[in-house]
């Protein structure tokens, strides 16, 4: 039984909580595809999109 509160427990401080939805990004958004294409907010308008950010630790 501790071990799956501590799973649970792990698991819940694990995760990130964006306190903001919904707020339109600004027309400066810009980032760098892995193949180095440079992409910005206008390429992606009018399509669902989420943006997966990786910082090496």
């Amino acid at each position: 039984m501790r071990l799956v509160l501590l799973v649970i427990l792990a698991a819940l401080l694990g995760c990130d909580v964006y306190d903001r939805p919904r707020r339109p990004v600004g027309e400066a958004f810009q980032a760098r595809a892995l193949d180095g294409a440079v992409i910005d907010k206008a390429v992606l308008r009018g399509t669902p999109w989420a943006v997966n950010v990786w910082v090496p630790g």
